[in-house]
């Protein structure tokens, strides 16, 4: 009986256009996507297979509240195999919803470049950042390219909501040099590992186009 009337409430709300105060709540609740360091939390579970409310409550479990982020950053290499990058990004969110961290940046957000010359045609650097059939070089491949003038430069919109340009220097036929800018950062620990990802990648493209 008690399952009938939840039902006959149900149509009789549906038909006046009206919804139950719990309906009401539970949807605006739904909507409301848990953001930390500017990413939210369908692309953290995309990228490491937790949300945010996952991540807090596994790393408050594993006693990571109250640790320095280098050693919740070295927990989630070591405990979670995350990628160095994803790491610093998850260690940073847990630690905004802790309290541990109070975000101050300029209006436009934190950036940082990166270059290096690669033995390899301003081509073939292109079409690796560009096709996504050849990103093996990067731990990041769900990036989205926004704009490019091939093969001299792209835009590149991240998974954490950040902007990357590629600025790709021929110096001859089978040399270039690759100028790295990400924008848009949330604080010095997102630049550092912003920075030592794309020194990373760098090097991984530069052994993938030497083969």
């Amino acid at each position: 009986m008690e399952k009938e009337f939840g039902k006959d409430i149900r149509r009789a709300a549906e038909r006046s256009g009206r919804k139950p105060a719990t309906w009401r709540e539970s949807e605006r609740h739904e909507a409301r996507e848990v953001v930390l360091n500017r990413i939210g939390s369908v692309a953290v579970q995309r990228a490491t297979t937790r949300t945010w409310e996952e991540w807090v409550v596994t790393l408050d479990a594993e006693g990571m509240r109250g640790k320095e982020h280098r050693d919740v950053v070295g927990h989630l290499l070591r405990a979670h195999e995350l990628t160095s990058w994803w790491a610093q990004m998850v260690s940073v969110g847990y630690e905004q919803s802790r309290g541990q961290r109070v975000v101050h940046e300029p209006a436009t957000g934190f950036e940082v470049s990166v270059s290096r010359s690669l033995e390899a045609s301003a081509s073939d650097v292109f079409r690796a950042f560009n096709d996504p059939a050849r990103r093996n070089w990067s731990t990041v491949r769900d990036y989205i390219v926004r704009t490019t003038i091939a093969p001299r430069s792209l835009r590149l919109g991240m998974p954490d909501g950040t902007l990357v340009s590629v600025a790709i220097d021929r110096k001859g036929n089978t040399r270039c040099t690759v100028t790295v800018q990400q924008t848009k950062l949330a604080d010095n620990a997102a630049t550092d590992a912003a920075r030592s990802y794309w020194r990373d990648a760098l090097a991984r493209l530069a052994d993938m186009l030497a083969d």
